[in-house]
């Protein structure tokens, strides 16, 4: 039987994201490990932050999301913070 968790990760799995509340998300990863985690685009590892909606980091072409580390890193390669 299907539920929204398994939905979610279906969602997910298909590059599909919104935002969930905390609880939301917590129920989701007890289940899929690291499901909701954000991804960087140019390393791979998890972003720390919360979603496009929120503080996640991308270029104004939309290219993202970014870790911290890598968005120095390609700010410092085009000359800009």
């Amino acid at each position: 039987m299907t539920d929204w968790i398994d939905e979610e990760r279906a969602r997910r799995s298909r590059g599909i994201n919104h935002p969930l509340l905390p609880s939301e998300h917590d129920a989701v990863n007890a289940r899929y490990p690291e499901t909701t985690l954000e991804y960087c685009c140019e390393c791979g590892a998890a972003t720390g932050r919360a979603g496009r909606a929120d503080d996640s980091i991308f270029t104004e072409d939309g290219d993202g999301p970014y870790c911290f580390e890598c968005w120095g890193d390609l700010a410092s390669k085009k000359g800009v913070e």
